[in-house]
């Protein structure tokens, strides 16, 4: 396929959709495995599609299972990123780098299109194998072991956590929890203010990467599913809370530390929820009794904290930048922690 590439580059793929897009993300890891692990790729790759205008067998070997052929009029319909990098390697490669070369394999299959009776199959066969569903970020925590823990966890007390992505969508209540909403929740719950700016602005960056923070940061054995069944619920009155006091409020500095200030307002609260209501032993009664009437005090108290160190601080305005400042958030953390 080298070779291939060396002397053809982009006419290969004359009825592709896409040429070799060169030193994209995805093209990047491509080279990478074939250079350090070549001899993984076969699992790794996709493989490749090929129309022809023909294939004719020219000989077969003694075992009778292998045989030698030549396709005719050839097209890469699928996969021309993955000879484009494997080419790109091959281009400048030693005499010693490409024998390394030689380990990696990669699954090809050839559609002869010569008895073929719609004129269109090749073209439908080329749109089919590059159509797929789009793979979101998020869909890859579903491989992570915590995940799978935290959902039999959640069935255990008569829950259901959602952290795949499917067709059959459900709508949160008190017997259903999402991925989304476990992330937010856990973010503002952690002490670091940082996180809560993070899910704030792209919480798709908690879930790129499963193996390390901040993902680790948030889900591993330490997360309970009965404690997060909890916070969550008090984010959930918290959002409820808050669209009711947008209407209710005079004070224009309170309304916008609720429009800009949400996710902080919930780190604030979690950070003042005692354990013991996050205890089985903590009745369900006697924590919608918090909910309802503990609850609305707090955020009441720290709407009123939050204002006044807004007030002496002199910045009236701009409060979006407040709550997107980790060094303003701390400070502004510490004031009210300091005063509950």
């Amino acid at each position: 396929m080298g070779e291939w590439w060396l002397q053809h580059k982009n006419k290969l793929f004359a009825k592709n959709i896409r040429d070799f897009l060169g030193g994209s993300e995805v093209n990047s890891e491509i080279i990478k495995t074939i250079e350090t692990e070549p001899e993984f790729f076969w699992y790794f790759n996709n493989g490749i599609t090929v129309l022809c205008k023909d294939v004719t067998k020219v000989s077969v070997k003694k075992d009778r299972i292998q045989a030698d052929f030549i396709a005719k009029g050839i097209s890469i319909v699928n996969g021309a990123q993955t000879i484009g990098s494997i080419g790109a390697i091959y281009e400048d490669a030693s005499d010693e780098q490409k024998e390394k070369l030689e380990s990696a394999e990669v699954f090809i299959r050839f559609i002869s299109l010569d008895k073929c009776e719609s004129e269109s199959f090749g073209l439908r066969v080329t749109k089919a194998t590059n159509t797929q569903n789009r793979v979101e970020v998020r869909d890859f925590v579903a491989l992570d072991f915590e995940q799978e823990r935290l959902s039999k966890e959640f069935r255990r007390i008569n829950k259901n956590y959602h952290y795949k992505r499917s067709a059959d969508t459900f709508s949160p209540d008190e017997s259903n929890y999402g991925l989304e909403e476990a992330t937010v929740t856990l973010a503002c719950a952690n002490n670091d203010v940082n996180l809560v700016i993070l899910v704030k602005q792209d919480i798709s960056k908690v879930w790129s990467d499963t193996s390390q923070s901040p993902y680790i940061d948030l889900f591993n054995s330490k997360v309970d599913a009965l404690q997060l069944v909890r916070q969550i619920n008090i984010k959930r009155e918290i959002d409820l809370l808050s669209i009711k006091l947008q209407e209710e409020l005079e004070s224009k500095i309170q309304q916008d530390i609720l429009k800009y200030g949400n996710l902080f307002i919930l780190h604030l609260v979690l950070k003042q929820v005692k354990n013991e209501i996050y205890s089985i032993n903590y009745s369900e009664d006697k924590f919608q009794e918090y909910k309802s009437v503990q609850l609305p005090t707090i955020i009441h108290k720290t709407l009123r904290i939050s204002e006044d160190f807004i007030e002496k601080s002199g910045n009236k305005s701009r409060l979006w930048g407040l709550f997107s400042s980790s060094r303003k958030s701390d400070e502004l953390k510490s004031f009210i922690m300091k005063q509950k």
